[in-house]
């Protein structure tokens, strides 16, 4: 994303990539998430759906809008989740995460809203919900009913002013105000502190 616009990148030859005609994104994009042949758009105004059937050219599928706040997005299978919050440059009224059906992709559905502190940067790893939720530190959920998620909060780990993650591989790296942390959660019930790197 370059402010307004998605910039396709072909990379298949790693030494001399070739950038593509830039596509114009009406909104103002914060995170991006593929996901099989789709681009989920976090912005500051909704979720935006693009199809990458022509990488080269993506094109819109499909919108949920909300109230202006951040909003980054994760997906995996049927459902997406996003969160939202106020304060910085993003302004907004909400902190909350928000579940979305997309077993449609055409016709996206908000199922449920669960109310959050300050949420910032999330991720997902089997049937675990990782949530930076700020001051309220690393929150985990339990997302084996995704409709649900925001009602069985296995842990929270307050001692961080979490505010986004990378879960990958059994390792979370977790970004918080004063530094960088890495957690393991092969044992979702024993999440283990590895090692922190403090700015």
């Amino acid at each position: 994303m370059d402010y307004n616009q998605l910039k396709p990148i072909n990379i298949s030859n790693p030494t001399t990539p070739i950038a593509s005609e830039p596509v114009s994104i009406w909104r103002q994009v914060e995170t991006l998430f593929p996901h099989n042949d789709y681009i989920f758009m976090g912005t500051t105004s909704g979720m935006l759906i693009y199809n990458t059937v022509n990488p080269d050219m993506p094109e819109y599928v499909s919108s949920v809008n909300h109230m202006t706040g951040c909003d980054p997005v994760v997906v995996q299978g049927d459902y997406c989740y996003v969160t939202i919050r106020t304060g910085n440059t993003c302004v907004g009224e909400l902190d909350q995460l928000d579940v979305i059906n997309i077993s449609d992709i055409n016709s996206p559905v908000l199922m449920k809203s669960f109310e959050m502190e300050n949420p910032h940067g999330l991720g997902i790893s089997g049937n675990s919900l990782f949530v930076c939720d700020g001051k309220d530190g690393l929150k985990i959920f339990d997302a084996t009913n995704p409709e649900t998620c925001g009602d069985n909060l296995l842990h929270q780990f307050q001692n961080i002013e979490a505010t986004d993650i990378i879960p990958f591989n059994n390792v979370a790296i977790v970004i918080g105000e004063d530094g960088i942390y890495q957690y393991d959660y092969s044992d979702i019930s024993d999440m283990k502190l590895l090692s922190s790197i403090k700015f």
